[in-house]
């Protein structure tokens, strides 16, 4: 039941979120395409909630090294990969609406 809740519910964001990307394109001069804004919402949303999902990783890595010295610099290479996987991220949610503006 939860699961249907929350998965309703996402959509319904996207959704809404889809309809001001639609009411806004002509703004940014775009035409109004439903699908395409769908789109742009739901392939922006993927990298930025996978930039969310890795904030806690930071988090471990910083208590870890710095309040607790538990890691030694073996355990940064964590922190590397971090780093990288944060940088993917923001690299794909930037460039998501530029792919759906060239479609």
């Amino acid at each position: 039941m939860l699961f249907m809740v929350v998965t309703y519910g996402r959509f319904g964001v996207y959704a809404t979120l889809a309809l001001i990307v639609n009411a806004l394109a002509p703004t940014f001069g775009g035409s109004k395409d439903l699908v395409a804004a769908l789109k742009v919402v739901a392939y922006g949303s993927t990298a930025l909630t996978l930039t969310v999902l890795l904030l806690p990783f930071f988090v471990f890595n910083w208590y870890f090294h710095y309040r607790v010295p538990v890691l030694t610099s073996i355990g940064m290479l964590d922190f590397a990969g971090n780093v990288s996987m944060l940088v993917l991220a923001v690299i794909g949610w930037r460039a998501a609406p530029a792919e759906e503006v060239g479609a």
